[in-house]
This record gives C-alpha cells, sequence and structure tokens, in this order.
C-alpha cells in the first residue's frame, strides 16, 4: 500500500488498526451467519436443501442499511448456497470475504477522506519540519515579485490565485506557513486591489 508512506503515522496506524478489526469482525459476522442457515437447515432432507440452494441462487439479497451492488449479491448468494449444500468451511471463507468487502464499499468515503487527512497533515509536517515542498522555491519566488508588484493584494487572494494555479499539487496551509516563514506578507494596505499573479522569468 504505497500510499501509506504519504500519510502520517497516527493516521497509518489507526487504519491498520481498523483493517485488523474488520478483518476479525468480518470472519464472527461469516461464522454466524453460516451457524444460522445450519440451524434452519436442521431436519431437511438433502432434495429439499437442494431445492433452497436453487432458489437461493435465483434470489435477490438485500441489505437493511444500503443497496448491495451485483458484486455482493453474487457473493451472499454463493455462501448461502455453499452453506446449504453443506460447505460450511468454504461458506464461511467466502463469507468473511464478503463482509470485508461490502465493508469496504459502505466505508469507501470515510477511509478516503482519513487517507486524505493524513497525507495532509504529513505534508504540513513535513514543511514545517524542513523538508522542502518541489514547489516551495517557485510559489515563494512567484508571491514575492507579485507583492512586490503590488502589495495591496490580500493574502487570501494570494493563495487563491496560487491554489487555482497548482490544483491538488500544494495546499493553502502549506502555502500560508510559507507566507509566515518567509515573511512575504506586505503591511496592511488602505485598500486591497486586486491583480494577477506575476511570475519571475526562470518560472514563467
Amino acid at each position: 500500500m504505497s500510499y501509506l508512506k504519504r500519510v502520517d503515522a497516527e493516521h497509518v496506524a489507526s487504519m491498520l488498526a481498523f483493517q485488523k478489526l474488520a478483518k476479525s469482525y468480518s470472519s464472527e459476522n461469516a461464522n454466524e451467519h453460516v451457524k444460522i442457515i445450519e440451524k434452519e437447515l436442521a431436519g431437511k432432507t438433502i432434495r429439499e436443501k437442494k431445492w433452497i440452494a436453487s432458489s437461493l441462487a435465483e434470489m435477490q439479497m438485500e441489505e437493511q442499511t444500503r443497496p448491495l451492488s451485483d458484486d455482493e449479491n453474487v457473493l451472499v448468494k454463493a455462501v448461502n448456497v455453499l452453506a446449504v449444500l453443506g460447505y460450511t468451511d468454504l461458506a464461511k471463507e467466502l463469507g468473511a470475504l464478503a463482509d470485508r468487502f461490502g465493508r469496504c464499499v459502505a466505508l469507501s468515503d470515510i477511509y478516503i477522506n482519513h487517507i486524505i487527512d493524513g497525507a495532509v497533515k504529513k505534508n504540513r509536517s513535513d514543511a514545517a519540519s524542513g523538508h522542502r515542498h518541489h514547489l516551495h522555491d517557485e510559489i515563494v519566488a512567484i508571491m514575492k515579485v507579485t507583492w512586490e508588484s503590488n502589495p495591496a493584494l490580500s493574502k487570501k487572494k494570494m493563495i487563491a490565485k496560487l491554489m487555482n494555479r497548482y490544483e491538488g499539487r500544494v495546499d493553502e496551509g502549506t502555502v500560508d506557513s510559507w507566507i509566515k516563514k518567509e515573511k512575504l506578507l506586505p503591511p496592511k494596505p488602505k485598500k486591497y486591489i486586486n491583480s494577477d499573479l506575476v511570475f519571475p522569468p526562470d518560472y514563467a
């Protein structure tokens, strides 16, 4: 998982702990699910079990909290059919996989946001500890000449223009920290005046 190198240690630890917990929880869920099926099938003949398995294979499965995707549906039906036909160990293994898959789908937004938060935190930490961002010199040079040209440009406008130019490659907090560290912000003017960024020859 190469993305873990871009995330701070605290977020990495919590994500790995969550993955470990989810794996354990999925196995417990699968075991319980198969036990319930076995209990319901007690006393049923082989012919009845085959009929139930055939019916389950055609059934559209539903989740109480959200609709199941097509892939999840196939996995859940396979688990049920295997359990009914007596392949309980395989049903439990596949059931745990199905549960983990469903959990990934359901929690994908939360997980992605956690990764983004961790990446932003690491980026800011690296900037503060002296690890030079690859765009540091370029952006600082642009801010210097822009404010030399128009010291009445607000910091908010400056950062917004840089975010638009370097979208996704640097965050607002990092640029703001560079402004403070390099002491780039001019004295507050009587009136703010908007203008375009000015580019030094090396970065034009």
